[in-house]
């Protein structure tokens, strides 16, 4: 990924966000409170960017990259793109729906303030290691082995580490990953299912944690088009077929539950190889999103049991749990020199 790309995303986002200003200011009704205050997120989000742009070629290494792996550029930039577009093609009665999705987008402004403006405490070696280390892995692991399969699709979207997206500022909890580890050395799952793209990064982590590589499978589960606005979803095994699954235990892995639609599309999928068992592993659910609970997925999915977070993010453990960050951050930087050798280019 290079300074000219990063330049690229910044400058695109950019323009989105001063046309999102210019939509709210025109089409919405600014004179109510909730339309005044994003009005004023997303004109402050238009100047946080631009304010990046400036600083861009004195930022040190470390800020660069941290700017170069910031999954909400990205994402924002994508979907909000979209939204704009849609936005010019709907009827003025349909500005609730570009209200809504708006706000919804507004998180992502909000990540980036956090990132790269509030006063932060950066994190200490190793969970620095673990969590860097291992968003470089799962990009480099994705355009070598899965990239390709996407641009087959015509998929536009961005790729997004939600992994690191979620866990840059803290560090992966630990209770997460003493459960992967767990699952990794326990034996009790012949097939691990991997959901692509959310799931690559706690996949990599039961493969470092011990799971064996041979067991692994991948499957795509997404919008053909990688935009939020497309109501379909495509299911295309990569590398899995039915006979693999027959009659054994196996976990689907991916990375958060939010309507559950993509859970259940692959499981029922799965289920057609006629599993002796069939589990599924997230790291949360987005329960207040569409009132998906643990309880009704399971039945709505046709799972045996669902392994969730929030995972705790301390453990007692604490002297256990660090030699375990070591570990796996020294493991990732070993297979990153062999998946991504130094001078490699990964994500341009």
């Amino acid at each position: 990924m290079s300074g000219d790309g990063t330049e690229h995303d910044l400058r695109r986002l950019h323009d989105h966000l001063n046309q999102a200003v210019g939509l709210i200011a025109t089409r919405l009704t600014t004179a109510r409170p909730e339309v005044a205050g994003l009005l004023e997120q997303y004109t402050a989000g238009r100047d946080l960017v631009a304010a990046l742009r400036e600083r861009l070629p004195f930022l040190s290494a470390a800020e660069r990259e941290r700017l170069e792996l910031d999954p909400d550029l990205k994402q924002l930039s994508f979907h909000l793109g979209e939204e704009v577009r849609a936005a010019r093609r709907r009827e003025a009665g349909s500005d609730a729906d570009l209200a809504r999705s708006l706000s919804f987008l507004c998180r992502h402004l909000v990540r980036l303030g956090q990132e790269h403006v509030e006063p932060r405490h950066p994190l200490l070696a190793p969970d620095a290691a673990l969590v860097t280390g291992l968003a470089r892995l799962t990009r480099a692991v994705f355009d070598v082995q899965f990239a390709a399969a996407y641009a087959s699709m015509g998929h536009r979207g961005p790729f997004v580490d939600k992994i690191y997206r979620d866990y840059r500022l803290e560090g992966l909890p630990e209770g997460l990953v003493a459960a992967i580890e767990e699952i990794a050395l326990s034996g009790t799952y012949d097939l691990v299912v991997c959901v692509l793209r959310g799931g690559l990064p706690l996949a990599l982590l039961l493969e470092l944690c011990g799971y064996p590589t041979g067991r692994l499978r991948h499957v795509v589960c997404t919008r053909p088009s990688g935009s939020h606005l497309d109501p379909s979803l495509v299911y295309r095994p990569l590398d899995l077929t039915l006979e693999d699954v027959r009659g054994r235990s196996v976990l689907v892995v991916d990375n958060n539950v939010a309507r559950g639609r993509t859970l259940a599309r692959v499981t029922r999928e799965l289920r057609a190889g006629r599993p002796a068992r069939l589990d599924a592993f997230a790291d949360y659910m987005l329960q207040d999103l569409a009132g998906v609970t643990p309880a009704s997925l399971v039945t709505e999915a046709g799972l045996d049991a669902l392994i969730h977070g929030p995972f705790e993010r301390r453990l007692t453990g604490r002297n256990e749990a660090g030699a375990r960050t070591r570990a796996l951050a020294e493991a990732i930087a070993r297979k990153l020199e062999v998946v991504a050798p130094p001078g490699a280019r990964v994500g341009e």
